[in-house]
């Protein structure tokens, strides 16, 4: 699993925090319940970064959105991983930069959606932002990628649920018992 955090401009603020407190939600997720499913956190703005242990509360959102290196670099990180592989990608808006000077940041999105597909990783793409235009390059990634899901989560701050909650029903389990212990 990959979570790809935008920490672009406009993530700034509530977005931002929502989808680090997502990440970290879905970490101690799977360190106390799945421990065989390995989870990498990589923000990407104009470049993708792996997030090492303990760094994640030091990001600062800046510069601009390069979806299609983000998730080059997750199938790269998948690409040693075994079973089911899954991106997830956080953003709330539309690519802005594109690290291949051929093609321009929606084209190099849509390139990579269909990489992932041909290296079957499934694409898991999380809105935060509703806007129309933004919504149609996410199904355009989606239809090309084939393998995908797009979500609208309209909130930031249940991002968090979301995650922890679609991954327990994925994976069959009950989702109240982690309510009980607090994680969601």
């Amino acid at each position: 699993n990959v979570i790809l955090i935008d920490s672009s401009n406009s993530m700034y603020g509530p977005k931002f925090r929502g989808a680090i407190m997502a990440s970290l939600a879905f970490k101690k997720l799977l360190e106390d319940y799945f421990r065989d499913d390995e989870l990498f956190v990589v923000a990407y703005d104009d470049e993708p970064v792996l997030v090492r242990e303990g760094e994640i509360l030091r990001l600062r959102p800046q510069g601009n959105t390069d979806i299609g290196s983000a998730i080059d670099f997750a199938v790269d990180l998948l690409r040693r991983c075994e079973g089911n592989r899954n991106i997830f990608l956080i953003t709330d808006g539309e690519p802005t930069s594109s690290c291949n000077a051929e093609l321009n940041p929606e084209e190099n999105a849509y390139r990579a959606a269909r990489r992932a597909a041909m290296e079957d990783v499934n694409l898991n793409i999380i809105l935060l932002d509703q806007k129309p235009e933004l919504r149609a390059i996410a199904d355009n990634m989606a239809r090309v990628n084939g393998r995908s899901t797009v979500t609208y989560v309209g909130d930031p701050q249940r991002l968090k649920d979301f995650f922890v909650r679609n991954y327990m029903t994925s994976k069959g389990l009950n989702v109240r018992r982690l309510t009980r212990r607090g994680l969601i």
